[in-house]
């Protein structure tokens, strides 16, 4: 066995897999200084845990006596050099960076624990040195979710149909194309192709409903936010609104009643793992996901590691003690359950046996209490029994507990199954009335801190979802629960999108055609002198002091055909991103629109105007233009700050600015 290990440790300690090569040599100092994030680790749970490299035979290692694997005085005197006191490297999806020698020296002590320090993939992207394929793209521009790409080895799909491949990821259309070293995995939204959602006759309607212009591709993506709760499309939203809620919390609650009405359990495998350290990441992107951390949940939902269909099950892996109150028509009978938070293994993502999973054992009444639980009844009563006190409330609808005419199945109608849960709209309503009834008497509105609501197109027939979400609405306030509609606040994607499709009357657009063929001067409030000076420049001028931006934030380079990006650092941790995407019009030539989201636990702090800065600084742009909210005072001053000044577009209602280097 060789422990050289060339293809993990050079002497310039490179790293290379299938997005690229990484000089993980010049992480080492940011290693050193953030003690707090050495984590000391069980050794054995690092040998049965760890991905090593091909080259590296652990269970020799396991099963031979160590005196013989060190007969060569070279390899040992190099193993026992080995300084334990700084910590091996390893990724999020548990792969080894550096530190073999570490190990086996750790081995050869009889160590109980070695320290461990876990590499984002974000923390990658910044010591990369060449890429290994081509940089990704979705295939149609603008999407409202952009294409991920995963890389699997050859063994993981050699043996599997295509059919497993796509139940898998059941949020994607996956397709897998061969290369060099395995397969290249692009995963599309929606999950279905467009014409599957075309068998209910009225999803049209219900999309104009919901916002005019919305497409079956925007569906994945569609979602409003409330001040204690959300309403989406999709369900795998939901857990963004428990996020907010943790968030504002200040934590996540030891113990916590989860109130499910929906004709599905939501208990499926995540594609997220669970660290060594506890932590959980998503399997798609090699990032941490915290659910008390609104931006890492929204991007484990963007890349499909958290899908309709698993929503509940990193919340049971996270809540010490959840009682799981699931309504549904789908049974005649109760019946109770302990859960049992595990986790598993697999031959896709997880070789390693870390995916989340959850077991299910048959428990009584008098046991319920004493653990998390899982309680699926179709009656009322049954569902509100024996709720423990003063304990928080998440009320969550999937709307087609009221009726599941399509269950998602094109085939729904010239192939019914045995069920066929079609019921009308008044016994929807009467429905809807008892349950808030129940739960109004019982006075537990007053403990309920979060309540969603997904729609379900496929499932819930759309000709009820306006009706049904304004009786969902009145019932609630009629207890108690207001629901107010609440906007994400910096620059978002959305936000931009949205103003981009403001509707205008056909006189406007005439009377504007005509000054739109002129080229408009790109600053009015700045003379010609002052657009063109440098960036340097414009900062000091914008700027009142240099106190104004952080030495402690970074930027990455992010790898996208679509934009020209950046994922942020602020004292190593994620802090969200700066996106410029090209653009031309007869306003503005060519130009970059800015698209910057910092998470709320970490705004005001200056975070998003110096990421933006050195990203603009980094940037191969030289014109940037901003659409925000009026009313949105934080992003405007970090604009301001960077050099940014305003623009009076005729043609967007939104705020406007604009900079030149």
């Amino acid at each position: 066995m060789s422990l050289e290990l060339s293809s993990v440790k050079t002497r310039e300690h490179v790293y290379s897999d299938f997005e690229g090569t990484y000089r993980i040599d010049k992480l080492f100092e940011w290693v050193e200084s953030h003690p707090e994030k050495h984590h000391k680790i069980p050794l054995a749970k690092v040998l049965e845990s760890i991905c090593f490299p091909s080259s590296f035979d652990i269970n020799s290692l396991k099963k031979r006596a160590l005196t013989e694997l060190l007969k060569n005085q070279t390899l040992k005197t190099q193993v026992m050099q080995a300084n334990l006191d700084f910590p091996i490297l390893v990724t999020n999806d548990g792969r080894l960076l550096d530190g073999i020698h570490k190990i086996v020296k750790s081995v050869f002590m009889k160590n109980a624990t070695i320290d461990v320090i876990f590499i984002n993939q974000s923390q990658m992207e910044t010591v990369r040195t060449s890429q290994t394929s081509q940089p990704h793209a979705s295939i149609i521009s603008p999407l409202p979710i952009e294409d991920y790409f995963v890389h699997l080895p050859e063994s993981a799909l050699q043996k599997v149909p295509r059919d497993f491949i796509e139940d898998y990821f059941p949020d994607h259309l996956p397709t897998a194309t061969k290369k060099e070293k395995g397969y290249e995995v692009r995963l599309e939204r929606p999950s279905s192709p467009y014409g599957s959602f075309m068998y209910d006759d009225q999803i049209r309607n219900g999309l104009t409903w919901w916002r005019p212009k919305t497409r079956i591709r925007d569906i994945a993506a569609e979602y409003r936010l409330y001040n204690q709760g959300i309403l989406a499309l999709e369900e795998q939203w939901v857990p963004l609104s428990w996020s907010y809620r943790f968030s504002n919390m200040g934590a996540i609650p030891k113990e916590l009643i989860l109130l499910h009405l929906d004709d599905h359990q939501d208990m499926m495998p995540p594609r997220i793992g669970k660290r060594l350290d506890g932590r959980l990441v998503d399997y798609i992107t090699h990032e941490v996901v915290d659910l008390s951390n609104p931006e890492t949940v929204k991007s484990a939902i963007q890349s499909g590691a958290i899908g309709k269909g698993s929503i509940l099950t990193p919340l049971i892996h996270q809540v010490q003690k959840i009682h799981v109150r699931h309504l549904t028509h789908r049974l005649s009978q109760s019946k109770l359950y302990k859960i049992n938070p595990v986790t598993t293994a697999d031959a896709i993502l997880f070789q390693k046996e870390s995916r989340l999973g959850l077991q299910l054992s048959d428990t009584s009444w008098k046991n319920l209490a004493r653990e998390s639980n899982y309680v699926v009844t179709p009656h009322i009563d049954v569902w509100l029994q024996q709720l423990p006190e003063n304990v928080p409330i998440f009320l969550h609808f999937d709307l087609d507990y009221f009726n599941n005419r399509f269950d998602g199945s094109s085939s729904w109608e010239s192939e019914p199954s045995s069920r066929h849960f079609d019921p009308r709209f008044s016994k929807q309503k009467t429905d809807l009335k008892n349950i808030i009834k129940k739960l109004g008497g019982l006075n537990l509105q007053n403990r309920v801190l979060d309540t969603s609501i997904g729609i379900s197109p496929g499932f819930y027939p759309a000709e009820f979802w306006e009706p049904m979400v304004n009786e969902i609405f009145k019932e609630l306030a009629g207890v108690g629960i207001t629901l107010k509609r609440v906007e994400e606040m910096e620059i978002s994607r959305t936000e931009i999108t949205e103003s981009k499709e403001q509707p205008l009357k056909r006189s406007r657009e005439k009377k504007q055609a005509t000054s739109q063929d002129k080229e408009v001067p790109i600053a009015q409030s700045s003379s010609s002198s002052s657009s063109s000076k440098s960036f340097k420049k414009r900062k000091i001028g914008h700027a009142s002091n240099k106190s104004t931006f952080l030495t402690s934030v970074s930027v990455a380079k992010m790898a996208s055909k679509k934009f020209e990006g950046w994922k942020i650092q602020y004292q190593g941790q994620a802090a969200g991103f700066v996106k410029f995407y090209p653009k031309h019009d007869k306003v503005f030539k060519s130009h970059v629109t800015v698209d910057f989201l910092v998470p709320k636990p970490k705004r005001g702090k200056g975070i998003g105007r110096t990421a933006l800065k050195k990203a603009i600084e980094s940037s191969s742009h030289s014109f940037f233009v901003a659409n925000l909210r009026k009313s949105n005072t934080a992003s405007k001053k970090a604009l301001s700050a960077v050099g940014f000044t305003p623009y009076k577009d005729p043609r967007n209602k939104q705020l406007c600015m604009v900079f030149k280097k």
